[in-house]
């Protein structure tokens, strides 16, 4: 039969159909109508004379009339994820909406009001009191973040911010805690960070010549040393990192140092802003930065001798605060524009012009907030939001974040105004083989008021030469390490473990092969007393 229907279901929506329908079919339609309920209306509306307001759960959606051209149509409806989900520095308070216009082909021409009224069990005033922010978050289909700063009114309990871009959004607060306390926590780790030994790192090398050349540990062993042959029987000097702060080093000879990789992109930018502020010095240094290495190449004829690491603070804070800056914004989609903006010159002359001047005088908050100035015209608006809400917090909050913050600062505080701690020192020594020295040797000592014997058995260890040796006569001993490695002469540091009352703590002794046996001398107080060490079971 032929039909011309209008179909009232439940929830009052008008269906009109106007089509060929046997009654079989008509049963059928009615029959799933009664059988389950419609679907959600979708809230739909148009922009009218006066605008439009359209509200879904606890959110209401409103503008002016001059928002769009009359008649354009006006969705808001429940959205299918909450945007920022994944930040865990955002504590939602609202339902999460998607606003669209003409059917999501335009955007406003002027602002749109979002609102949401606060259930009664969130204490709004609590939060602003401890710092946090109250905000709308919006995610685009792209996945981009953006924060739109909202207003209280503890009156009716309303939460209201404007939008000129559509998309999804969420009231919540954005937690300055959370934030703070995560930089405090990563940061300190970080400034506790060593790193492994590389497996392949060779203490000793012999060229070509048939010279050995040995290399020290470094002081405190914040940084590893390893030595290698060049194809034309030059010296190279590798030192790697084992130090979460950034060193400048220098060797005798003078080398320019090469930089290796080090962790991640803020060990380029440290780079770079090294190569700027210390640029006079370039050719006779290099920067060993976080889990980094530097590289020193050495002619035949002119082999490294020592070497210095200095403890260089501001640059350490530089490498600190970038990482940092991660931290507090990489949630808000800015690890990708960080890992961008720190290889662009803008933002490393930026950090080199400011604290070049008075880089003697600057602590690590100084130093954070002139990483965050010089990074933040060129981030995207939420990180740059954040960075800017993080650094005034820095600068001018709570006790409590104060005291997080400080709590960092004085994690690396250890680099200011401490010369002796903050630096370290490496030999290189050139000589025989060191298989000439291993072995026991036994000997009578002389010069002192009576003769003695000492008996020391040498062996090798990572890669130096160290002894036990006792004075049976005296009934004192202890171990001997090496520092240094001359043509021909090892040298020891003599420490002794037991029987101190019979000899003096800490001496010197040289060592020096001749026709299968060693010669020993030792600085015995104001004397030099020296033995003929041969062999010995």
């Amino acid at each position: 039969m032929s039909c011309s229907l209008a179909l009232f279901l439940g929830t009052g929506v008008v269906v009109a159909v106007s089509c060929r329908l046997t009654a079989i079919s008509v049963i059928m339609l009615l029959a799933a109508s009664c059988a389950s309920p419609a679907p959600q209306a979708r809230p739909e509306n148009q922009v009218g004379p006066d605008g439009f307001s359209v509200s879904v759960g606890s959110v209401t959606v409103s503008a002016g009339a001059s928002v769009a051209p009359e008649g354009t149509s006006v969705s808001v409806e429940p959205a299918p994820s909450t945007p920022g989900q994944a930040v865990t520095y955002l504590d939602t308070i609202s339902d999460a909406i998607s606003i669209t216009l003409g059917e999501g082909r335009i955007q406003p021409d002027t602002p749109i009001a979002i609102e949401t009224r606060v259930d009664g069990g969130v204490d709004v005033d609590r939060r602003l009191n401890a710092g946090d922010l109250l905000v709308f978050v919006s995610e685009n289909s792209a996945g981009d973040l953006d924060i739109h700063p909202a207003q209280w009114d503890p009156s009716t309990r309303v939460v209201s911010a404007t939008t000129m871009h559509l998309s999804r959004f969420v009231a919540g607060f954005l937690s300055m805690q959370k934030i703070v306390r995560q930089m405090s926590d990563l940061v300190g780790q970080a400034a506790g960070q060593t790193f492994p030994r590389p497996a392949d790192c060779q203490s000793s090398v012999q060229a070509p010549s048939g010279v050995e050349y040995t290399v020290q540990r470094v002081t405190r062993d914040v940084a590893w040393p390893c030595l290698a042959i060049d194809g034309a029987g030059g010296i190279r000097l590798d030192l790697h990192s084992n130090s979460p702060f950034v060193y400048r080093v220098r060797t005798e000879p003078p080398r320019p140092g090469q930089g290796g990789p080090g962790l991640d992109v803020s060990n380029i930018a440290t780079q770079l802003v090294y190569d700027l502020v210390f640029s006079a010095d370039l050719d006779r240094e290099g920067a060993l930065l976080p889990g980094g290495s530097v590289t020193f190449r050495y002619l035949p004829d002119s082999p490294p001798r020592s070497g210095e690491l200095a403890a260089e603070a501001v640059l350490s804070y530089v490498e600190l605060s970038l990482f940092a800056v991660d931290v507090a914004i990489g949630p808000f989609g800015g690890s990708e524009k960080v890992e961008a903006a720190l290889q662009q010159a803008e933002f490393v002359e930026c950090v080199a012009g400011t604290i070049e001047p008075s880089i003697d005088g600057l602590d690590f908050t100084d130093v954070f907030v002139v990483t965050a100035d010089c990074l933040s015209p060129i981030l995207a608006t939420a990180p740059k939001y954040v960075l800017g809400q993080v650094g005034q917090t820095i600068i001018g909050g709570g006790p409590i974040l104060a005291t997080m913050w400080r709590g960092v600062a004085s994690s690396v505080a250890e680099l200011r105004g401490m010369d002796s701690d903050t630096s370290a020192t490496f030999l290189i020594g050139a000589g025989r083989p060191n298989a000439e020295y291993i072995g026991t040797w036994a000997g009578q000592v002389s010069g002192d008021s009576v003769d003695y014997s000492v008996r020391a058995v040498i062996r090798e260890q990572d890669g130096i030469l160290v002894a036990d040796v006792e004075y049976p006569e005296l009934g004192c001993g202890g171990t001997w390490t090496q520092f240094l490695t001359a043509e021909t002469t090892a040298t020891f540091t003599e420490v002794i473990t037991y029987g101190n009352s019979q000899c003096i703590d800490e001496s010197t002794v040289e060592i020096s092969p001749e026709t299968g046996n060693l010669q020993y001398f030792i600085d015995y107080g104001r004397k030099k007393l020296s033995s003929d060490m041969a062999p010995a079971s």
